[in-house]
């Protein structure tokens, strides 16, 4: 890998998670093919990916175990069909 690379890597992990979010992003934006709106999607849905993972990471983030979500899920539909 060459040295520029590792060089730019070594930097990016040490930034706080919000400003790898905001690089992610540009670096996503940058590789646009010619669609905006799935490049600037696609980015989006990675910048929100990058968030979420740090706030699980940094243990920042109210885990909910599969079986309370999946009632909340079935709560909420069953409320809807009311």
């Amino acid at each position: 890998m060459p040295s520029v690379l590792n060089d730019v890597r070594s930097q990016a992990l040490e930034l706080p998670p919000s400003e790898r979010e905001l690089l992610i992003h540009d670096l996503l934006v940058s590789l646009d093919d010619g669609d905006e709106s799935e490049a600037g999607i696609e980015a989006a849905w990675a910048v929100e990916i990058a968030r979420r993972s740090a706030e699980v990471h940094s243990g920042t983030a109210k885990l909910v175990d599969m079986d309370e979500a999946l009632d909340r899920v079935l709560s909420a539909a069953n409320e809807g069909e009311q």
